[in-house]
């Protein structure tokens, strides 16, 4: 027995290492796509890039990020084939492609009709929904992969799609002079060839049936994620309502400089602290399922101190050399409002952080999740009329 828990306390920190370098090497990565991005394109290419990235992002967290929440609470099957729950993985399947399929005639009617939606051109519309069902298949594919703690293969997956979006995109937009389109195009292409790659060579993948989904098993879902298709879409919302604010105040030149900021606190704060939430959000509902509440309570209270201890430093370094850090970076069009804003995004990170990866985990595991309506509500009511700084 003490040899047996040895190997899995050794496993188990084997996957933490290959995860964290998985999320080390493509937020890398990610970071140099900015730098590169700030270079290649105008204020006004990135603030379109921006806005049609927010807008994919917004109704990927409204439609379905409550799907991949779900699953990475209901999926889990220590003892079914594969270790995913069968029936829960078919009503999973039904309605994901149920949403992207109703969405299509959508993206094709504003694109038809030339409708702005959203501060969006109508002609984005089609990628954008290719963009919209690439997050969905890659981030249900990752799920998979860290429940079952196939750590090899979330890394392969996490940096095959940085690597290639980055090297896809810069050719596009360096060659062909495509500008934004070819940003979005590199990142949709990369998605769609991971994900797709990935679930051929799964084999619980194969085992799929989404015409064989139970009623009782769709009902499950829905009981357990209706709350958080609300709070999903109210968090990022209440994320990226300030690029909007931007854009119909100060135009979309502007967006390209404010959310250079942001991403740069994304890529490197939140990244720190995503890093631990990944790694340790498997063993925390391992401990709920197989060891009890007091188990799971106890991995997550840990979990939140190694968030300060990570957190806070890196977000008060950034804040700090703020000045210094945008020459180093980004391009020149960008430097001063990033030098401006990055100690403001520092703080708000923080927050962000620790309401998501601690606050929100905490009501999921205990299936509260109705709870989690309250703190971006409070967000849209207070903090994001107050503008740029808001």
């Amino acid at each position: 027995m003490k040899l047996a828990r040895v190997k899995l306390g050794s496993m188990k920190r084997s996957n933490s290492a290959i995860t964290t370098a998985a999320l080390g090497i493509s937020s890398g990565l990610n970071f140099l796509s900015l730098i590169v991005w700030t270079h290649l394109l105008s204020p006004a290419e990135f603030g379109t890039y921006a806005l049609v990235s927010a807008t994919v992002l917004f109704l990927n967290a409204a439609i379905f990020e409550w799907l991949r929440l779900t699953a990475s609470r209901l999926l889990y099957d220590p003892a079914a084939e594969h270790q995913l729950n069968p029936g829960i993985a078919n009503a999973l399947s039904t309605v994901c492609l149920g949403l992207i399929l109703l969405l299509l005639p959508v993206a094709l009617s504003l694109r038809a009709f030339q409708i702005h939606f959203l501060g969006v051109a109508p002609d984005w519309w089609p990628a954008m929904w290719l963009w919209l069902f690439s997050e969905m298949l890659f981030a249900i594919s990752t799920v998979t992969a860290r429940l079952r703690l196939l750590s090899w293969r979330f890394f392969a997956m996490m940096t095959l799609r940085s690597s290639l979006s980055l090297a896809v995109g810069a050719v596009l937009v360096w060659f062909f002079e495509m500008g934004a389109l070819g940003v979005a195009l590199g990142i949709l292409g990369a998605q769609i060839g991971c994900a797709v790659l990935g679930n051929v060579t799964d084999a619980a993948w194969r085992n799929l049936r989404p015409l064989k989904a139970r009623r009782a098993d769709l009902r499950e879902i829905l009981r357990y994620g209706a709350p958080l298709i609300v709070s999903s879409g109210l968090g990022y919302a209440s994320a990226v309502a300030d690029r909007y604010i931007v854009s119909s105040t100060l135009g979309q030149a502007a967006v390209g400089q404010y959310s250079v900021s942001v991403d740069l606190m994304q890529k490197t704060v939140i990244f720190l602290m995503l890093a631990v939430n990944l790694s340790a959000y498997p063993a925390i509902v391992r401990a709920f399922e197989n060891d009890g509440r007091e188990a799971g309570e106890k991995i997550l209270a840990e979990n939140f101190i190694v968030y300060l201890m990570i957190g806070a430093p890196a977000a008060a370094i950034l804040a700090a050399l703020s000045p210094g850090v945008a020459r180093l970076f980004v391009g020149p069009s960008f430097r001063d409002t990033v030098a401006m804003l990055l100690p403001y995004v520092a703080i708000a990170a923080i927050l962000k952080a620790l309401t998501t990866f601690h606050l929100s985990v905490a009501l999921q595991l205990v299936k509260k999740t109705k709870l989690l309506i309250i703190s971006p509500a409070v967000n849209l009511a207070l903090l994001v009329p107050s503008g740029i700084v808001g």
